[in-house]
């Protein structure tokens, strides 16, 4: 059959997925055949009815190619699509203006972004505010200084100040301002796209386009379209070499079939759409793959993501990928709570722990968010960083030799005794038992428990503030990009104070 591709190849990220999904407490079966199923309505999916892309050049770029392109609605033949997702990596370095936060995208590695595009920001109890720009450069600290994340920016907040027309090349400017971490770069449209990306190019130099200094995400707009901006930056950054997170995704019963299968099959062609039309761009060109559906709730029409259905579009994401031989995207701490509370710790450790266990590449919302995306909370990005720890622990598992076994400590202590004042005990006490920051495991009275939680919380978050000195960078490197963005008629200083 055109385009059928074995799922177990000799590669051990499959079969750590498999072994993970077990060793953490999930009985899920996706087989091989399951897998083929979906990949094969994927293609006829591309083949038969097609993707509308909602952009003059990409459909000339498409055609140019040798797409069938009728109208805006484009199809693609099988054989053309898996030649074309085969020419991209499966692993590649993110660059950083700091080396040490280079950062693999692919193959067993593991990296972290915060949240993304939360207009809002949401207190303990559940009271929301507009996000300020203040939010914004606080969470950029937060992330700058915390060693769970390698990557920086994006939107990690919407500031309502910010005008729509500026809002990315300014939060890219605080984003450089503030940290040397890898770049996730929000997208941006006409002159301000241009802009944008004149900054990156001034800031990382003539070896800009050699590698990958940046990431943006590229999502499809379901059901099976990808609008003209999207389109755009697709485009703008594929020819600079630069990353793509490109990410399809239904809203079941919404903008995909009352049906995971069906829906899943559809997203996957959506992706697989925005891979391909990448590499026609230029070949090589590094991506992400993700397939990020959730459900619509049929009694309300809401959308879902602390829900079963969101972690079962994980698993199968990193499945999917997998079999593409792709870095995958998926997964955070997503919750549909209105406050931090039982629910939000309960759906966010649930879909995070689906996380892990399809061993996703990139998490985007790993920390932070609230209300289904609408918010970002600074107590649950705390408690968030804990979840993160506790998960690492598990996956990590244990090592087992012979100081680990400690078979010299058990002959001392021999039987009936106690090994809590053994000098094995104090050597080991700090490096050997997961201590939490958040969690609280002392006795406490039923009216202290809650602001004893919330104290651990604010303390937790003061001493990572505290760790915060800002980059060491070269002031003149921080006035050539004011001087970009100014030529471009934005004013940087107007948004945000200069002092870090």
């Amino acid at each position: 059959m055109v385009g059928q591709r074995s799922f177990w190849p000799q590669k051990g990220r499959r079969a750590s997925i498999a072994i993970s999904i077990l060793a953490m407490g999930f009985f899920m079966s996706i087989t091989a055949d399951d897998i083929q199923k979906i990949h094969t309505a994927s293609l006829q999916i591309l083949d038969e009815i097609g993707i509308r892309f909602l952009n003059k050049e990409a459909l000339a770029i498409l055609k140019d190619y040798g797409c069938r392109v009728e109208g805006d609605v484009v199809r693609f033949a099988p054989e053309d699509v898996m030649e074309l997702v085969g020419a991209a990596p499966s692993h590649f370095t993110l660059e950083a203006k700091n080396p040490r936060y280079a950062s693999t995208i692919g193959q067993d590695n593991m990296e972290f972004l915060a949240g993304y595009g939360a207009p809002s920001i949401m207190d303990y109890e559940g009271a929301c505010r507009p996000a300020e720009t203040t939010d914004y450069i606080n969470f950029l600290k937060l992330v700058e200084v915390h060693d769970h994340f390698n990557i920086n920016g994006g939107v990690l907040v919407q500031p309502r100040t910010l005008p729509a027309d500026q809002a990315t090349a300014l939060m890219l400017a605080a984003t450089l301002h503030h940290s040397t971490k890898g770049l996730l770069v929000a997208n941006a449209n006409g002159a301000e796209l241009q802009l944008v990306l004149d900054v990156l190019e001034k800031w990382f130099g003539e070896g800009f386009e050699a590698k990958p200094h940046s990431m943006t995400l590229i999502n499809s707009l379901s059901p099976l379209q990808y609008d003209e901006h999207a389109l755009e930056n697709c485009i703008q950054y594929a020819r600079r070499g630069q990353a793509l997170v490109i990410t399809g995704g239904a809203l079941i019963g919404a903008t995909g079939p009352l049906s995971l299968a069906a829906s899943f099959a559809q997203a996957n062609a959506e992706t697989l759409a925005g891979i391909a039309f990448s590499q026609i761009v230029r070949r090589g060109t590094p991506v992400v793959y993700g397939m990020m559906s959730s459900v619509s709730d049929m009694a309300t029409g809401t959308a879902c993501i602390g829900c079963p259905e969101k972690a079962l579009a994980t698993l199968w994401n990193g499945k999917l990928a997998a079999f593409y031989n792709l870095p995958c995207r998926a997964g955070g701490t997503d919750n549909d709570a209105q406050a931090v509370n039982v629910q939000s710790g309960m759906e966010a450790m649930f879909t995070m722990g689906a996380t892990f266990q399809a061993n996703t590449n990139l998490v985007i919302h790993a920390a932070g968010i609230l209300a289904g995306y609408a918010a970002m909370s600074y107590e649950k990005f705390i408690t968030d960083l804990d979840a993160l720890s506790m998960l690492q622990v598990l996956k990590n598992g244990i090592n087992v030799n012979d100081e680990t076994l400690a078979m010299h400590v058990m002959k001392e202590v021999g039987i009936g005794k106690e090994y809590l004042t053994h000098p094995h005990t104090f050597a080991h006490c700090r490096d050997t038992i997961w201590p939490p920051k958040v969690g609280v495991r002392r006795a406490v009275s039923e009216k202290d428990a809650h602001d004893e939680l919330k104290k651990r919380i604010d303390r937790e978050l003061k001493v990572i503030y505290g760790k915060y000195s800002g980059p060491e960078m070269e002031n003149e490197a921080l006035q050539d990009i004011r001087g970009v963005l100014k030529k471009g008629g934005v004013d940087y200083e107007a948004f945000f104070p200069l002092e870090r």
